[in-house]
């Protein structure tokens, strides 16, 4: 899609990413995402979806992963997630290299909910610990606060009043 956009649409785009990182704030649309769960053939499957938005939010969110990586330095080793060109089958044939010398202990955690449950204080302060401060700090608190979903159910919304407004931050941090 960005690929397509021309060089009027790159410029465009430039301006607003250079806007966001400026003002240290994401624009609200950029925030709320729409789940609308569909029907595999044995189960249901719920897929966030959201607005045209999200293709910039989502490079955003690159751009400033790679700011925040040059900030704190590189993910660990053993960290899969979140790594480009890094993903299950790294992880497994890591692991079972691993295991083939004998002697590994493996535990497999279900981290599900994990962004959902983190607190946005918690992690910023650990941040600052690792030397995070001044715009990338101020843009980051933002990124993590008011973040909204909606469930979207064959056209209708479906949200309760307990799951209107859900902490998530399944992003790239």
């Amino acid at each position: 899609m960005i690929t397509n956009a021309g060089s009027d649409g790159h410029s465009a785009l430039l301006t607003l990413f250079n806007a966001s990182w400026e003002a240290c704030k994401l624009p609200l649309k950029w925030k709320e995402a729409t789940i609308i769960p569909y029907l595999s053939p044995k189960i249901l499957v719920p897929c966030a979806l959201s607005p045209s938005s999200a293709v910039w939010a989502k490079t955003m969110e690159r751009i400033v992963l790679n700011r925040l990586t040059w900030e704190v330095g590189p993910l660990h080793q053993d960290l899969f997630a979140y790594r480009r060109g890094m993903g299950t089958a790294e992880c497994l044939s890591t692991l079972l290299c691993a295991a083939s010398s004998g002697g590994t202990t493996v535990a497999f955690l279900d981290l599900e909910k994990a962004f959902e449950l983190a607190n946005c204080r918690v992690i910023l302060s650990l941040l600052v610990r690792k030397g995070v401060c001044g715009r990338l700090l101020i843009w980051l608190k933002d990124f993590l606060s008011g973040r909204a979903a909606r469930v979207a159910f064959q056209g209708e919304d479906v949200s309760t009043p307990s799951n209107t407004k859900t902490e998530h931050h399944r992003a790239a941090f």
